[in-house]
């Protein structure tokens, strides 16, 4: 199977930054990367030129023109460029784990939609990670809501699949 991450953005190249860091991390790296950017400036631009260089698969980049939010339009334009089978999508102020992908992968069933749970960080200790352009996160960090979502147990998944209903 195939796979591609798609990495919607606009206007936080310090975010996405961090971002394309944690995929350069990933245990199982997807086929393709692609950006969907809902009209950055030239900054993303050149963000995603040097990530591109450091990256073992394709990063290809996907803009509009900025006329206001229209982040649906630029994903279907991104994910009619993709060539994968399966796609996982995420916004560009996400640090993924180092596992995100080889357990979307892991989790996917032919038909059906994976939702992942996550994190949040608050606005001091985002600005500190942006600050020091770092990507771990301690279980045990100040600024950490929805404490349990960070625990990866994967012995767990079988209790969490659902059947279709067709």
């Amino acid at each position: 199977m195939k796979v591609a991450l798609i990495i919607s953005t606009y206007n936080s190249p310090e975010k996405l930054n961090l971002c394309l860091k944690s995929v350069q991390q990933q245990d199982l790296l997807p086929d393709e990367i692609l950006i969907a950017d809902d009209g950055s400036d030239r900054r993303t631009k050149q963000l995603i030129d040097y990530h591109r260089s450091l990256m073992e698969v394709p990063l290809i980049h996907v803009w509009h023109e900025d006329k206001g939010f229209r982040k649906s339009l630029i994903l279907n334009k991104t994910i009619a460029k993709c060539t994968a089978d399966y796609i996982i999508q995420v916004d560009g102020d996400v640090i993924l784990h180092p596992s995100f992908v080889r357990d979307h992968v892991d989790f996917a069933k032919p038909g059906s939609l994976v939702r992942a749970s996550r994190i949040y960080l608050n606005r001091e200790l985002t600005e500190l990670k942006l600050s020091k352009d770092d990507i771990k996160v301690n279980y045990f960090e100040k600024g950490i809501s929805n404490f349990f979502s960070q625990f990866r147990m994967p012995f767990l998944r079988k209790f969490f699949r659902k059947k279709l209903i067709r």
